[in-house]
This record gives structure tokens, sequence and C-alpha cells, in this order.
């Protein structure tokens, strides 16, 4: 093997030893962000409906949650919490809230989102409403069974020419969690709500529900329920959340 054959041949093995053992290492930053993409609010007579949507910005992926107080004359007098929605990086998810007034006035909406463990504070609100709420009779609630994230209750409905019905928490113990309902028209249905207590403790819960034409109002007493059954649903639900 002559001289320039050797030197070659060298170079060419140099060369793959170092395309074969270099590694070449990316990393991405990891960031916890989200960004508010639309937000607004409509009305139909005393029923009001928040939506906003939500855009994961960063590279975590996280659940998310929408959380409304309502002002009047800086007292809080409701709060709403919409459903968890999991928001993978770069995807939007769109959020509701539920509010219905019983009283004519001027109101404030302080929404909030909570994502993993940050909060992001959006654009205060304001309300005017025109006139009180109206109670209708058609509505009813019965059979409450209180598990260990979940609510179950029996809802009644006479008539049958309303729209969609809202099931709204709304007034329960401070510092609790309970989700919202929307449903179509039934003549008797059952209806979950999912809640988190901080601590249970046997406590009132009144319910709301609403057409676009009036409410309905019950306080119940909730009570977890023991036994078999109980311990069986209560598995079902953490399983197959349903």
């Amino acid at each position: 093997m002559n001289k320039t054959m050797f030197f070659l041949l060298a170079f060419v093995l140099l060369l793959s030893s170092i395309s074969f053992g270099s590694v070449v290492k990316v990393e991405v930053s990891e960031t916890l962000k989200g960004d508010i993409v639309t937000s607004g609010i409509k009305s139909s007579g005393n029923l009001f409906n928040f939506t906003l949507e939500f855009y994961n910005t960063g590279t975590i992926a996280y659940v998310a949650s929408i959380r409304g107080d309502i002002y009047q004359n800086n007292t809080k007098i409701f709060t709403a919490w919409s459903n968890d929605e999991t928001l993978m990086p770069g995807s939007r998810k769109n959020f509701k809230l539920l509010w219905y007034a019983l009283d004519k006035g001027d109101y404030v909406l302080k929404p909030r989102i909570y994502f993993a463990n940050e909060i992001y504070e959006a654009d205060d609100i304001e309300i005017t409403v025109n006139s009180s709420g109206k109670e209708v009779s058609y509505f009813g609630v019965k059979n409450v069974r209180t598990f260990y994230n979940k609510i179950l209750l029996t809802l009644s409905n006479s008539n049958s020419s309303i729209g969609k019905i809202f099931v709204i928490p709304y007034d329960y113990p401070a510092g609790w969690i309970f989700e919202q309902a929307e449903l179509a028209p039934s003549a008797e249905q059952s209806v979950y709500l999912d809640y988190r207590p901080t601590v249970f403790s046997e406590k009132p819960l009144t319910i709301l529900v609403a057409s676009e034409e009036g409410y309905y109002m019950k306080t119940l007493y909730l009570r977890r329920e023991s036994g078999i059954e109980s311990f069986i649903l209560n598995l079902l639900f953490s399983v197959f959340n349903f």
C-alpha cells in the first residue's frame, strides 16, 4: 500500500469515528405558561353564561379549570367552577361558567384560571341586572346521594317546552369546589355533580336549577353514604371517571 492510500484510509476512519462517536444533545427548557385566547359573557334573562378559551403556551401539560367570583358592593356572593380540562403543550380548551342572578343590581365577575400550581387572573367584567329572577315550579330535586367525589340527584321537569336545563350549585361550604351541569330537557333524569371538599363534614348545599324562563332552588344536606354499594360505586367513579 502506498503512502497516499494509507493516509486517505486513515482520514476516512477518523471521520467515521467522529461521526458515530458524537452525540448531539438537544434540551428544551420546561416552561409552565398559559394565555387567554378569547373570553366573553352572554345573558338570556337572568341567566349569564361566561365562556373563555385558554391556550397552553408552555412546554408542560397540565389540568386547568376556571373559577368565577361574583361580587356586589365589594362582597362576594357567589362562586362558580368549571369542569377540569387537560391541556397539552400548544392545545386550547374552552371553559364555561354559569350564574343566575336572583336580584337586580350591579355586579362584578372576577375570573381566574387555575393551572398546575399557577393562577392567571383575567380582567374583571361588570354586569348590570335589570330585573329580579323569576321562580318557577316545574322543576324538582329528590333522591340525593353523596359519594366520595360525586353527588347524585334526580331532577324532575314538568315543562316539556323549555330548552336546556342548567344545574348550578349556588351556596355551599367555603373552600369546596362544585362543578356545574348543562342538560337536555327531560321529564326525569339522574344528574352527577363532581365536587372536591377540603375536609368533608356534613354540610348543607343549595342547588339552583334554571332554564331561560326562570329558576328553582332547593337546599340539601350532604351525608356521605357507607356500605358495600357505596364502596363499589366510589371505586367505579375513580377508575372510570364517570
